[in-house]
C-alpha cells in the first residue's frame, strides 16, 4: 500500500532564496528566473523519479506551457513581490 506524504516550505526572497532555484532543485529540471534573469539547472540530479506542477482549475495561462515550472515559479515570485510591496 502506497502511504501519501505532502509538505510545504516558504521561500523568502529576503533571505536570499529563490522559489524558481527550489521548483528548479526539487524537480531536478532546468528553469529560468525572468526576476534575476538566471538558469538554474539541476538536471544531473540523482534520486528525482517523478515531479508534475499542478494547477488549479482557472490558473492564469502564463502558468502553462513547455516551462510550466518556471513560468509557476516566476508567477509565483511577481505575486509576492506584488503583494509586499
Amino acid at each position: 500500500m502506497a502511504i501519501f506524504h505532502f509538505s510545504v516550505k516558504s521561500i523568502s526572497r529576503s533571505s536570499g532564496r529563490s522559489a524558481v532555484a527550489a521548483a528548479a532543485y526539487r524537480g531536478a529540471e532546468r528553469l529560468h528566473d525572468e526576476l534575476l534573469d538566471r538558469d538554474h539547472d539541476f538536471t544531473n540530479k540523482d534520486g528525482v523519479i517523478h515531479s508534475k506542477v499542478l494547477l488549479p482549475e482557472g490558473a492564469p495561462e502564463r502558468s502553462r506551457g513547455s516551462t510550466r515550472g518556471s513560468r509557476l515559479a516566476n508567477s509565483t515570485s511577481e505575486t509576492c513581490a506584488r503583494e509586499r510591496g
